[in-house]
C-alpha cells in the first residue's frame, strides 16, 4: 500500500521573508483552566501579541509613540524611492523646440538621436565645420544678408553628420530654403514689393522638387511628405498672385488676377480628385476659399470703374455694357459660390470647422439671386 503525503491547505501554506522571520515573536498560548475562551479574551491576546511584534518596528522606524498604524511586513520600511522621470531624446528635443524662441539641436540627425552627447564624431573636424556654418547662417540671417546665408545653408545641406545625409525635413528646416529663395533676389521695381517674380518661381520649383523627392507613403502617417508641402506651395502661389500687379491699372490687374486664380484652381482640382489628397481637409478648405475669391473677381468685372482710381474721379460706367453679359457674369459667380459650398462641405466632413464661412456664402448667394432676378435671369 502506497503512502502519499497529505497536502496542506492553502491557508496553512505561508512563506515568510528572512527579516520577518528574524523579528517574528512567537506566540505562546497561555494555559487556562477553562478550555473555552471568551471573545474579549482572544481580542486582548491578539492586541498584546501585535504590540509585541510592533515594538522592534517602532524602535527602528521614525514613528511617534502614539502612532496607531505600523506598516505591514516585510520590514524594515524606508521612505519610498522617488522615481526620477527620465526623458527620451525625442522628448528632450520636443521640450527644447517648445521654448520661445525655439531651440534646436543642430548636431542631431533624427528625433531619436541624443542631445549634447560627446562622442568621437563630435570632436572631428567635420562637426566643427558644421558648427561654424550654423553660426554663420544665424549671423547672416540676423544681419539680413540672405545671399551669404543661402550659401552657408547650402553647405550645411551637403554636409553629412556621422555618415548620415542631412535631412531638410527634420524640425521644419525645409522652410528655411524657401524663405532664403524668396529673399535672395530683391524686387526690380521700387514700389514696395517685397519679393520678385523670379523669387516666387524658384520657391515654387523648390516645393515641387520636395513633393517629388518625398512622396506620400501610406505606412508613414506622421512623416513630413507631399501632404505637408502641397498646402505650403499653394499658399505661396496664392500670395504671389495677390502681390503681383498691385500697382498696375485696375482693369488690367483684375483680369490678370482672375486668369491666374483660375489656373491655380485648375491645378488644385487635378490633385484633390484622387486619394490621398481628396480627404486633405486643408487643401479642400483652400480650394473653397479660392472659389470664393474667383467669384469676387468675376463680380468686380461688373462693378463700376473710375477713370482715375487714385484721384477718385467720376465713374465711367460698367466694364460690361450689355445686360446679357452682366447676367452671364452673375451666373458664373453664382456657380463659383456653389462650388465653394461643395468643397467646404467636404472639408467639414474631414474635420474643418467652417460654420461662419458657410453662413457668409449663403448671404452672398441670396444677394446674387436678387441681382439675377432684377436682370431677368
Amino acid at each position: 500500500m502506497q503512502h502519499f503525503a497529505a497536502l496542506q491547505r492553502p491557508s496553512l501554506q505561508k512563506t515568510r521573508s528572512l527579516r520577518e522571520s528574524q523579528y517574528r515573536v512567537p506566540r505562546k498560548r497561555p494555559h487556562h483552566d477553562d478550555e473555552d475562551l471568551d471573545d474579549e479574551d482572544l481580542d486582548d491576546e491578539d492586541d498584546e501579541t501585535d504590540d509585541a511584534r510592533d515594538k522592534p518596528q517602532r524602535a527602528v522606524l521614525p514613528l511617534p509613540e502614539d502612532a496607531a498604524v505600523v506598516p505591514s511586513a516585510p520590514f524594515p520600511h524606508g521612505p519610498d524611492r522617488l522615481s526620477k522621470e527620465s526623458l527620451t531624446p525625442a522628448q528632450v528635443q520636443q521640450t527644447l523646440a517648445a521654448q520661445n524662441p525655439p531651440l534646436f539641436a543642430v548636431e542631431t540627425t533624427s528625433k531619436n538621436a541624443p542631445v549634447g552627447r560627446k562622442s568621437h564624431q563630435a570632436s572631428t573636424l567635420r562637426q566643427t565645420h558644421l558648427d561654424i556654418l550654423t553660426t554663420v547662417l544665424h549671423q547672416c540671417l540676423l544681419e539680413g544678408d540672405y545671399h551669404r546665408a543661402g550659401r552657408a545653408w547650402g553647405m550645411i545641406l551637403r554636409t553629412p553628420i556621422s555618415g548620415i545625409p542631412f535631412d531638410p525635413r527634420f524640425r521644419g528646416r525645409w522652410g528655411i530654403s524657401a524663405e532664403l529663395l524668396l529673399r535672395q533676389e530683391p524686387s526690380p521695381n521700387g514700389h514696395g514689393e517685397q519679393y520678385s517674380e523670379g523669387a516666387f518661381e524658384r520657391a515654387r520649383e523648390y516645393y515641387e522638387r520636395l513633393i517629388i523627392q518625398y512622396p506620400y507613403r501610406k505606412g508613414q502617417t506622421h512623416a513630413t511628405d507631399a501632404l505637408t508641402f502641397y498646402p505650403a506651395m499653394f499658399s505661396l502661389w496664392l500670395y504671389e498672385i495677390c502681390e503681383q500687379g498691385k500697382h498696375a491699372r485696375k482693369q488690367v490687374n483684375q483680369r490678370r488676377k482672375l486668369k491666374q486664380a483660375q489656373e491655380l484652381a485648375e491645378r488644385l482640382d487635378q490633385l484633390i480628385t484622387s486619394p490621398p489628397l481628396d480627404s486633405h481637409s486643408h487643401l479642400l478648405r483652400l480650394r473653397g476659399m479660392i472659389a470664393l475669391w474667383v467669384a469676387d473677381l468675376i463680380l468686380k468685372q461688373d462693378s463700376p470703374i473710375k477713370d482715375n482710381i487714385y484721384q477718385g474721379e467720376k465713374d465711367s460706367g460698367y466694364n460690361v455694357k450689355s445686360t446679357q453679359e452682366r447676367l452671364d457674369l452673375l451666373l458664373e459667380s453664382q456657380r463659383e459660390l456653389e462650388r465653394a459650398l461643395v468643397f467646404f462641405d467636404k472639408a467639414h466632413h474631414h474635420g474643418e470647422i467652417l460654420l461662419d464661412t458657410v453662413r457668409s456664402v449663403d448671404l452672398k448667394m441670396r444677394d446674387l439671386s436678387r441681382r439675377i432676378a432684377k436682370l431677368g435671369g
